[in-house]
């Protein structure tokens, strides 16, 4: 009975140490280093699911402009008036995308600084 308990404990233990809520992701993955945010594998960015949610509870990427915004994330991969889409991952069928998703930027138009942070396609 006592081994069971042990065994009990341990497993939970685990358990709880595998846990992380987004915080703690924010944590674990410094925002100062984006050089993997960057790397391309031909259409798919193979780091970037691991990455996004750092980034999308970021505060420090809310007070850049967009200058600043595409020198520490690279250059996004769609620009459409004040919104930047940097692809998060892609399903493809041969040369077609079937679903996207994306995290999209949307800039002020007036101060042009990140207003939101959003994900799309997810």
């Amino acid at each position: 009975m006592q081994k069971f308990l042990q065994v009990l404990l341990v497993t939970g233990l685990v358990v709880c140490t595998q846990c992380t809520n987004d915080k703690a992701l924010q944590k674990q993955i410094p925002i100062s280093s984006l050089d993997k945010w960057r790397i391309s594998d031909g259409h798919s960015y193979p780091y970037r699911p691991q990455l996004y949610k750092a980034l999308l509870l970021s505060d420090s990427l809310r007070t850049l402009n967009k200058d600043e915004l595409i020198a520490a994330l690279g250059q996004p991969d769609r620009i459409n008036k004040q919104y930047l889409y940097y692809q998060i991952s892609q399903s493809r069928l041969g040369f077609w995308p079937l679903k996207t998703s994306s995290l999209v930027f949307k800039m002020d138009e007036n101060t042009n600084q990140v207003e939101w942070i959003k994900v799309h396609g997810e």
